[in-house]
């Protein structure tokens, strides 16, 4: 995990205290946008077990990865330490989902249909935004990138 996360978690403490946060756009309208493109995933779980919406789980854990969470414990610390934004457009009555909610959720969810939704919702955001999706370069992201070039362009110390 990145040390990010980490960093923040004290700030949480504070914010729970702090005002409700306000919206910055119209949470009405995000979630009929999501849902839009989400409502033909179902949902794995069984009618016992959904203390949690489960469209609030799978964005959390897509928020979280594209922050740059890579466990279940990792989604699980961004849903507490950005509740209170999340709050302003998620249904989280019952709090953020532990690590192990997660993990059952996608265990179970069919990748093929996540991975529909998931592009479909993409064009639509960069569609609202008039965007240009980045390519980014796995190899460079992962740090297998040439070395050699470090040589070249050495960090002042």
């Amino acid at each position: 995990m990145s040390n990010g996360f980490a960093v923040c978690a004290s700030r949480n403490q504070r914010s729970s205290q702090a005002k409700r946060l306000q919206p910055a756009i119209d949470a009405d309208e995000v979630q009929q946008q999501w849902l839009s493109q989400f409502e033909a995933l179902q949902d794995p779980r069984g009618l016992q077990g959904q203390r949690h919406a489960f469209l609030s789980i799978v964005l959390i854990s897509i928020l979280a990865t594209i922050g740059g969470a890579e466990g279940w414990e990792d989604i699980e610390l961004y849903g507490e330490v950005h509740q209170a934004w999340l709050e302003t457009f998620l249904d989280l009555q019952h709090g953020v989902p532990r690590a192990d909610t997660y993990r059952r959720v996608f265990e179970r969810l069919d990748p093929e249909a996540l991975q529909q939704c998931f592009q479909q919702w993409v064009k639509q955001v960069v569609a609202a935004t008039g965007a240009q999706v980045v390519p980014i370069d796995g190899k460079s992201v992962k740090g297998s990138y040439n070395r050699n070039l470090l040589s070249i362009c050495p960090t002042s110390s």
